[in-house]
């Protein structure tokens, strides 16, 4: 209870800090200002460390969506210097407007100097090997379904565009079908025309 008692004796304290400069502070705003400090305080003190850690980016943050800077790959990094090479007019909004980075990141980029040796160098392209095979190994276990085809049908009379996905082993039903279609009217046409002729003959 005494401890309490401190905690808002302080958060009252700090809150008239904070309202200097005014004549009048209402209670209404005190009373407000004291509870979320007492808030502020539980949560440090009950919650696990996921909610302080969420409370904190949103406190670093202003409230706003978290949005991280994009990282840049080496081969990126590599392409930016490349192309103030050969470009030299190109500024850093330029580089970080193609990019998409800021350009305090892309002058940061063109400054540093390192370069990775050769053990470091193969330390690398064994990981991005690693990862490569991770990743088809992944696409194995669950396929995408990236060889679908998309068929628009468009009917006259509802005046209306309709389409559909067609997986390859219904689109190679749909060809066998349709040639077998044709075949059958070939057929039919041939034996019409055997037909008339025999009828002619006679």
């Amino acid at each position: 209870m005494h401890c309490t008692r401190l905690s808002m004796i302080r958060s009252v304290h700090s809150f008239n800090n904070v309202q200097a400069g005014k004549k009048f502070v209402p209670i209404k705003k005190a009373i407000e200002f004291v509870n979320s400090s007492g808030k502020n305080e539980n949560l440090e003190a009950t919650s696990p460390q996921w909610e302080r850690h969420k409370a904190a980016i949103k406190k670093k943050t202003g409230g706003q969506r978290w949005n991280p800077n994009k990282k840049l790959s080496r081969e990126q990094m590599e392409g930016i210097r490349l192309l103030k090479k050969q470009f030299p007019k190109m500024t850093a909004s330029d580089l970080g407007s193609r990019f998409k980075v800021s350009p305090e990141a892309i002058s940061k980029i063109l400054k540093s100097k390192w370069h990775p040796n050769d053990s470091e160098a193969q330390k690398l392209q064994a990981r991005w090997k690693k990862r490569g095979e991770k990743i088809k190994n992944l696409y194995k276990e669950n396929p995408l379904g990236l060889d679908r085809k998309l068929v628009l049908t468009h009917d006259k009379s509802a005046q209306e565009i309709r389409f559909r996905v067609v997986l390859p082993e219904q689109l190679n039903n749909s060809t066998r079908n349709s040639k077998d279609k044709e075949k059958q009217f070939h057929k039919k046409r041939n034996g019409k025309l055997h037909l008339l002729e025999n009828l002619i003959s006679k």
